[in-house]
Order: C-alpha cells, then sequence, then structure tokens
C-alpha cells in the first residue's frame, strides 16, 4: 500500500486538474490497489477516525467506531462484512456524488448475502416520504476542508501546487524520483 504522502500528492495533483472525488477515488483504486470503500476515503484525504466521526453525524442514531471502519474497508479479507445499511450510511458520509454501489466490488457482491446484495442494487422501499433521510451525497454541514465551499478553487490550487513542490524537492534531494517524469526510478 502506498504511504499517505503518496496518496495526498495523487489527490492534489487531480484536484489541481478539477478532478472529482469519485474520479480521484477510481484512481485510487486503480494506482494503489485499495478497495472501494478505502479509495473513497483516500480520495477525501480522511482518517479512519474522522470518516467514522461523519458517518455518525450522518446517519443520526448510528454508533460506527474507526475499528469498524477499518473492519468494513477490509472485506472480504476480513470478518466484518458491511450491511447494505452500513453502505448507504457510508455513501451519506462521503457525499460528493458516492452511492452505495460504488461502495461495493465484485468481490463484495459475490460474498453478499442475497438480500443485502439486493438492497444494495436497489435500494430501499421507504414505506412513505420520510422527510429526516439524507439523501445520497448530500453534504453534511461540516463539509472536508477539500470539498469546503469557503475554500475557493484557488486555495485548492495552492496546495496541490504544495504537494507537488515538496515532493519535487524530494525529488532532486536523490529520493528516487523523477522530478521530470515524477515516476519513481530504481536506483
Amino acid at each position: 500500500m502506498a504511504s499517505k504522502a503518496e496518496r495526498d500528492e495523487v489527490r492534489g495533483w487531480m484536484l489541481e486538474l478539477g478532478c472529482s472525488i469519485e474520479r480521484i477515488a477510481v484512481e485510487m483504486a486503480q494506482r494503489f490497489g485499495a478497495r472501494p470503500r478505502l479509495a473513497w476515503r483516500y480520495a477525501l484525504g480522511w482518517t479512519q477516525v474522522q470518516l467514522a466521526h461523519r458517518y455518525n453525524r450522518a446517519n443520526p442514531g448510528a454508533s460506527v467506531s474507526s475499528e469498524r471502519v477499518c473492519e468494513c474497508e477490509n472485506w472480504p479479507s476480513s470478518r466484518s462484512r458491511p450491511s447494505a445499511q452500513y453502505l448507504m450510511g457510508l455513501a451519506r458520509a462521503y457525499g460528493n456524488g458516492c452511492s452505495p454501489t460504488k461502495l461495493a466490488d465484485l468481490a463484495d457482491l459475490q460474498r453478499m448475502p442475497e438480500q443485502d446484495r439486493q438492497l444494495l442494487m436497489t435500494g430501499p422501499l421507504p414505506p412513505g416520504p420520510r422527510r429526516d433521510r439524507f439523501p445520497f451525497g448530500q453534504p453534511l454541514d461540516a463539509p472536508s476542508p477539500v470539498n469546503s465551499p469557503s475554500v475557493s478553487t484557488t486555495a485548492r490550487s495552492q496546495q496541490a501546487r504544495s504537494y507537488r513542490r515538496r515532493w519535487s524537492a524530494g525529488a532532486s534531494s536523490g529520493s528516487g524520483a523523477d522530478s521530470a517524469s515524477g515516476t519513481q526510478v530504481a536506483r
């Protein structure tokens, strides 16, 4: 698995290019081999503790710990399977166009009970209109700093340039990176 610095670098570059959080999550999954739930957390730059806190705020009455987040991120390799309800709540916490189906890949779907798979693929059927539910992707009242309306596009670009400068500085000091191409070089 890649280091946090490497993930931050990729996220910074992609934000500078104007990529969506969903596109960044796809890149994190492909580049670093992250499970879908983990890739979304990496794309947002959140820790497991931050995700647990945001999950609990987005899902009143829920109580998820950072340990549970870790177990669910690693399933089916771990013993703790995320339920369809957990994935729906996770999509609400992530926002940014995330949906429960974007948090499960083929390995997840193959190992899920049929009932959860059906619920995940079709969504819950509410008994009637409910105003207390969060629609998928609704932002919380305290969005992440990266996606905060108070953080301008200019500030995001400055953050991304800062990541790039720090990485380039490491590359010129013989850290094993080729500063011209931005790729690691065996030395």
